[in-house]
């Protein structure tokens, strides 16, 4: 996996959640979680010429702890701007049958 992905940053790819059969296609450049099927919570190989894509921010970890179990199902909440944390749904269990559909809201500038 090292060298085939990196973060924007250009750091190496130390955290991955790609769905089966993804992980090592290398077509494509870019990553997306999927939200809906049964790869929902799951990165999947994308165009990056086909869409403009949000993004996904990262930051030092200051203590390090696992959130707390989501109820499963979607979270009532679904539209997330700057400082929210949004995680898939039931995480950190695996997300089963549910699809949920989130509006991530970002400035222009940044994608």
């Amino acid at each position: 996996m090292a060298g085939l992905y990196s973060w924007a940053d250009g750091s190496d790819l130390d955290y991955s959640n790609f769905a089966d059969g993804f992980r090592n296609n290398s077509v494509f450049t870019c990553v997306a979680m999927k939200t809906t099927n049964q790869h929902a919570g799951q990165w999947t190989n994308m165009d990056c010429a086909l869409v403009d894509f949000p993004y996904v921010c990262t930051r030092r970890v200051l203590n390090p702890t696992s959130p707390p179990p989501q109820p499963p199902g979607c979270p009532v909440k679904t539209q997330y701007a700057r400082g929210d944390e949004i995680f898939s749904p039931s995480f950190p269990e695996a997300p089963g049958a549910s699809s949920c559909d989130y509006l991530l809201i970002a400035p222009n500038s940044k994608s």
